[in-house]
């Protein structure tokens, strides 16, 4: 009975051992994370493109407009090309601005289109999915205000910039959490901002300071990545609707801990039937 028990004991250990360390990989994603914006204050609607590295019909995406922010698409790592053009315009037509970027497995890019229509660019924004310090969130701003101006920005009193211009993205910086103020003062005679936002630890935001349809300017708390698994928030700010995609299971981890999850289920019942055995030898 002492032997039996052990023996099992020591597989049960081995299989909780293996389900931690198949855990732990199946977090670490197989693929990169791409999300798509449209930032240009006075850029007009437009039809966005991504075409991936194996040459396939790009994915069309229309009448995007000023402030809309995709979720994070889960894609195979590879090159893929993000075009603009203006709405309705024919997909063989010269792009407004194109771009290539990279997307590296485990990794997160926004390719946001940027700056003043008559400078139109696209920017591709490393997003940043390191663990910020304990008790704290890692914040940035992106500014994509023309009623805001040049501008310094602090948040909860600490300065991400001093003079951010439209099309300007700071870096990030961990800030202790909890309800704290964004305060953007325009240094060219534009709209100010002063807004409050709650922080939470473990979180990395990109902050978007956006115009106001109306005149005035707001802001738009985006999360890049949420929790300890450091894994972009897929599916969290929707802005392109069928666009989005979720996470795989594979990425999540699901099929490894599926296995484990079974592979326990069944130490457990071969426990219960040696058990059951030894008291009848007995």
């Amino acid at each position: 009975m002492k032997k039996t028990a052990a023996v099992v004991g020591v597989l049960v250990c081995q299989l909780l051992l293996g389900g931690s360390l198949l855990a732990g990989l199946a977090w670490a994603s197989p693929s990169g994370y791409l999300r798509l914006a449209h930032l240009s204050p006075d850029a007009p609607r437009v039809d966005v493109y991504l075409e991936g590295p194996r040459g396939d019909e790009p994915t069309k995406v229309p009448g995007v407009g000023y402030g809309v922010v995709s979720d994070y698409l889960t894609l195979p790592a590879g090159t893929y090309t993000v075009a603009m053009r203006p709405e309705g315009t024919s997909a063989s037509a010269p792009a407004a601005v194109s771009t290539d970027v990279w997307v590296e497995s485990g990794k997160a890019v926004t390719v946001a289109g940027m700056g003043a229509l008559a400078d139109l660019r696209l920017e591709v924004l490393v997003d940043d999915l390191s663990q910020p310090a304990e008790g704290t969130a890692a914040v940035r701003v992106i500014h994509a205000s023309a009623n805001l101006g040049t501008a310094a920005v602090s948040v909860g009193g600490r300065q991400l910039a001093t003079s951010a211009a439209l099309g300007d993205t700071t870096a990030y910086q961990d800030l202790p959490v909890g309800q704290v103020q964004l305060t953007a003062t325009s240094l060219s005679g534009g709209r100010g901002l002063s807004e409050s936002l709650q922080l939470e630890p473990g979180t990395v935001y990109s902050l978007a300071v956006l115009d106001r349809p109306s005149g005035g300017v707001r802001l738009r708390a985006l999360v890049d990545a949420a929790g300890l698994d450091r894994v972009p928030a897929v599916g969290a700010d929707a802005g392109y609707g069928g666009l989005a995609q979720p996470a795989e299971a594979s990425d999540r981890g699901g099929s490894g801990l599926g296995l484990v999850a079974g592979l326990l289920a069944a130490a457990v019942a071969g426990t219960a039937l040696l058990l059951r055995r030894s008291r009848t030898a007995r």
